[in-house]
């Protein structure tokens, strides 16, 4: 099966300005072919700069795949607050069609005071999902008419913290406009869930389903001896994820799926570039 390898973070700036001929010939180099960008400072800033960095990008086989939402806070209790985190998004999908983006990715904020990914008991309450729905209902005409799809950045810490919940929130949204991505160290939030991440990332696929977009995001996991329970990241090979599990899921999620290597310093990306290619090929996968 053919995938697309996809890079986030590393070499690839958050200043769309800082996109041009050298950096794109080096990404096509090492086999990346799809982006995810988080350039800043603002969608209305990034949209002056977009058509020539899409028009750079596709000069050397590269496009988006995921451009970012801007953290909007989708399930904030105040109504003023989030009419202005919504109308940040609907600014995001305009610029993500000017980069020709196939997505949006974005969690959905936390009520914690500070940290968009930040914990709070509230997070997890009925009433807060059902405050997400709401503003995602919002959404899908924005999506529609951009011709872009809203990737959800599902997390434990947030309202999207289990396969069952996120099903919940994407069943009632009720539109192919509003997706998951899958991100299975995201949903690890136990020691236990860590030890059997392969299990895990089955009762994902089982629960979810068709609720994700053909988008995955690769890295590893490690369990800290910290107290009182520290459960990090790491790059891809270099923690205990299960990659048969892993790539399994992926060939479920379909031709040219977007595998992509995130959170890493340009340095170490490299690396994970090469031992994500190794381990897709030893699968019998192939990156296009």
């Amino acid at each position: 099966m053919r995938l697309r390898l996809g890079l986030s973070g590393g070499p690839v700036p958050r200043d769309p300005g800082h996109v041009d001929d050298s950096l794109a010939l080096r990404l096509a180099g090492l086999g990346v072919r799809v982006l995810t960008t988080h350039f800043q400072p603002t969608p209305e800033a990034v949209a002056v700069h977009a058509g020539r960095a899409r028009s750079v990008l596709a000069e050397h086989g590269l496009s988006i795949v995921q451009a970012t939402g801007y953290n909007p806070q989708l399930t904030h209790p105040d109504d003023s607050v989030l009419v202005s985190e919504l109308e940040r998004l609907r600014a995001a999908f305009d610029t993500a069609r000017l980069l020709g983006a196939e997505m949006i990715i974005s969690g959905c904020g936390s009520r914690h005071p500070s940290a968009f990914y930040g914990p709070h008991p509230e997070n997890h309450l009925p009433a807060t999902r059902e405050r997400l729905v709401a503003s995602l209902r919002r959404v899908v005409p924005w999506a529609q008419d951009a011709g872009v799809i809203l990737a959800l950045e599902c997390h434990v810490t947030t309202a999207l913290d289990t396969p069952e919940h996120i099903h919940e929130v994407i069943q009632a949204v009720d539109s192919p406009w509003v997706r998951a991505n899958f991100d299975p160290v995201n949903l690890l939030g136990d020691f236990r869930s860590v030890w059997h991440n392969a299990e895990a990332m089955r009762n994902m696929w089982t629960t979810l389903g068709a609720c994700y977009a053909k988008s995955a995001h690769i890295k590893d996991v490690r369990a800290d001896a910290e107290l009182v329970v520290h459960i990090s990241e790491a790059p891809p090979g270099e923690g205990l994820l299960d990659m048969d599990a892993f790539f399994d899921v992926v060939g479920r999620l379909g031709q040219d799926t977007a595998v992509i290597v995130e959170h890493l310093p340009a340095d170490q990306a490299l690396a994970a570039i090469a031992y994500v290619k190794q381990a897709a090929e030893q699968r019998q996968f192939t990156f296009s």
